[in-house]
C-alpha cells in the first residue's frame, strides 16, 4: 500500500503593520496627533470661556477617520485594519481638536488677552460687571474654591477672543489668585 502524503494548502500570508508604508505613515500620524494633544494640552494655561466646542471634535475626528480608512483600503490594506486604524487616527485627532482649536484661536487673535471684571454671584457664576456681551463664566470643577470667595466679589479675568470668534480664558492668575487666597486663609 502506498503511503500518500496530505497536500498542504498554501496559506495565505499574515499581515504587519510594520511593513506597509501606508498603515506607518497612518501610524505616524496617530501618534502625531497623541503626542500634540497630551503635549498642548499640559502646556497651554488657557481653556473655553464658553462651552467647548464637541460637535467640531466629534465630526473633525469622523470625516478623518473615514478619510483615513479610505486611503488604507486603496492602498490594499486588510479591511479590519484599514476600519481598526482609521478609527484610532480619528479619535486621536478628534482628542487633539480640543487644544489645537484653542491654539488656532490664541494664534490668530489680533487684540491679545484682555482683562475685564466679573462679579461672583450666588451660584458662583462669574458674570461681566459692564460689558453684557461678554460670557457668563462657570467653574464646575472650582466650585468649591469659589464658595470661599464672598458673594458679588469681583475678579479680574483675562480673555481672549481670536479669530475662531470664540472667547477663550487664561487660567493661570485665576490658579495664582486661588493659591494665594488659601495661603493668606491659612496665615490668618
Amino acid at each position: 500500500m502506498e503511503q500518500v502524503e496530505p497536500v498542504l494548502q498554501p496559506q495565505a500570508a499574515e499581515f504587519a503593520l510594520e511593513s506597509n508604508p501606508h498603515s506607518l505613515a497612518a501610524m505616524v500620524l496617530l501618534f502625531t496627533f497623541i503626542g500634540y494633544g497630551l503635549l498642548d494640552f499640559l502646556i497651554n494655561q488657557e481653556t473655553y470661556a464658553q462651552r467647548a466646542l464637541y460637535e467640531i471634535y466629534l465630526g473633525g475626528g469622523v470625516v478623518i477617520a473615514i478619510v483615513v480608512m479610505l486611503w488604507l483600503l486603496a492602498a490594499k490594506l486588510p479591511k479590519l485594519e484599514s476600519i481598526m486604524i482609521g478609527c484610532f487616527v480619528g479619535c486621536a485627532v478628534g482628542a487633539a481638536l480640543y487644544p489645537g482649536l484653542l491654539r488656532i484661536n490664541q494664534l490668530t487673535d489680533t487684540t491679545c488677552l484682555q482683562t475685564y471684571q466679573y462679579v461672583l454671584q450666588k451660584d458662583y457664576a462669574l458674570k461681566p460687571l459692564k460689558d453684557e456681551t461678554l460670557p457668563t463664566l462657570f467653574f464646575k470643577s472650582d466650585l468649591d474654591s469659589w464658595s470661599h470667595f464672598e458673594l458679588k466679589s469681583i475678579h479680574d479675568i483675562q480673555l481672549r477672543k481670536g479669530g475662531l470668534a470664540f472667547y477663550q480664558i487664561n487660567m493661570a492668575p485665576i490658579y495664582a489668585d486661588m493659591r494665594q487666597y488659601f495661603k493668606n486663609a491659612r496665615n490668618s
